[in-house]
């Protein structure tokens, strides 16, 4: 993991893209036993409110200030937006919600145990298919991503043009997903984003490749009583 100070002063003028996991959850909270995939109607907890609010001052204490938001159209991803831009006195008429910003869709396993879908057999058949594999009318972990980052590609980064940081609002499985499956990011399943968890690219000026700057930074959580969260 790199350092915040090499995250937010990248070595060339350039944009950097912030891709932030939603904070808690209702869902998070209180179906974690179940496969919630989209789940878009599920608001944050006190709990995501709080974190949400606490990447905000965090940013502004690191000089840090978005140009643009997007967030998914999850209710989740939403409320991070807002909370995380009234903390830093971001307009909300910055905020661009986008539909491909979305979690991985499960299909018919929204709402099922994982312990009766995630057995050893289903797990070992899901992680040798390098991503391939779909739940029955859902995505794969390859349609996820690729959605997500056609989108990035065609839509946030030619708006974004001149921008210095840009924060996207999204949801573990897709962003992992992404920098996995675009970025060639060395993660697995078991590097799974924390709420509210910031992880940074760049176009890298000698290639024009998007390169991950940093995967899952919660330095946000350290010292959190030293914010006003009023």
């Amino acid at each position: 993991m790199l350092s915040s100070s090499i995250i937010f002063s990248p070595p060339h003028p350039m944009t950097t893209y912030h891709f932030i996991r939603h904070g808690e959850s209702e869902a998070n909270e209180i179906r974690a036993h179940l496969i919630c995939g989209r789940s878009s109607e599920t608001p944050l907890t006190q709990k995501g409110i709080h974190q949400a609010r606490l990447l905000g001052h965090w940013c502004t204490n690191q000089q840090l200030q978005f140009d643009h938001v997007f967030p998914s159209k999850a209710v989740r991803a939403m409320q991070t937006a807002q909370y995380l831009c009234e903390a830093m006195h971001i307009a909300l008429e910055n905020v661009i919600p986008l539909d491909d910003m979305e979690e991985k869709d499960q299909g018919d396993w929204t709402g099922v145990l994982r312990s009766s879908i995630y057995t050893p057999g289903k797990l070992k058949e899901m992680n040798d298919s390098d991503g391939h594999f779909a739940p029955p009318g859902g995505e794969s972990d390859r349609q996820a991503a690729g959605r997500m980052y056609k989108a990035f590609i065609q839509h946030i980064v030619p708006a974004t043009q001149g921008a210095k940081h840009v924060a996207i609002v999204s949801h573990g499985n897709v962003i992992r997903s992404l920098v996995k499956y675009h970025l060639n990011y060395p993660v697995s399943w078991a590097d799974g984003l924390k709420n509210t968890a910031v992880t940074s690219i760049i176009k890298a000026p000698e290639t024009e490749d998007f390169r991950v700057l940093i995967y899952n930074q919660t330095d946000h959580y350290a010292g959190e009583d030293t914010f006003s969260l009023c």
